[in-house]
């Protein structure tokens, strides 16, 4: 049981940092934002972004930034499902 809740955890903390790239891709915010307001390096934001490198292959700090920005922006995910 203790391994599914962690199991579901990590898909929610992945489908929000998922959220954030995709409103990158849509236009919403761009990846210096992110990066200047977390402090997190702008080019992995970006390298993602454009499909360049996974979301699964971000370091652990950045990562945490997008979930930082997902957390300081809510009313820019509210219509992301």
């Amino acid at each position: 049981m203790k391994k599914d809740g962690k199991i579901l955890n990590q898909e929610h903390l992945f489908k929000r940092a998922k959220e954030v790239i995709l409103a990158i891709q849509k236009g919403k915010i761009t990846a210096y934002r992110v990066g200047v307001e977390t402090g997190v390096n702008v080019m992995s934001v970006q390298n993602v972004s454009e499909r360049r490198s996974k979301l699964e292959n971000l370091s652990f700090t950045t990562a945490l930034g997008l979930l930082q920005y997902h957390e300081d922006h809510p009313e820019l995910f509210s219509d992301e499902k």
